[in-house]
């Protein structure tokens, strides 16, 4: 059934150009979230490498953004329970 005579032979393009096409956006997601995880990793090494306490506080809590956007990205059913269990 892929393979279409009246395309020509283009068994590539009429099988998988679709599925890759529905792939792509998760795959990018999910590099975006392990982008945010390994920046909020840094900003927790910068932490305990800080010596001001306002720093330290500050690196951290840029790490617990990071980490709450790749959550976001990553289980967005997951998160947006957990925020809604947050609000009330």
């Amino acid at each position: 059934m892929c393979q279409d005579e009246s395309n020509g032979g283009n068994f590539s393009k009429v099988c998988f150009g679709g599925l890759a096409a529905s792939w792509r956006p998760m795959a990018r997601k999910k590099d975006k979230a392990r982008r945010y995880l390994r920046w909020a990793a840094l900003n927790e090494r910068r932490a305990a490498e800080a010596y001001n306490g306002d720093l330290k506080t500050l690196f951290l809590q840029i790490a617990a953004q990071y980490r709450d956007l790749a959550e976001q990205i990553a289980y967005p059913e997951q998160w947006q329970a957990k925020r809604n269990g947050r609000q009330k």
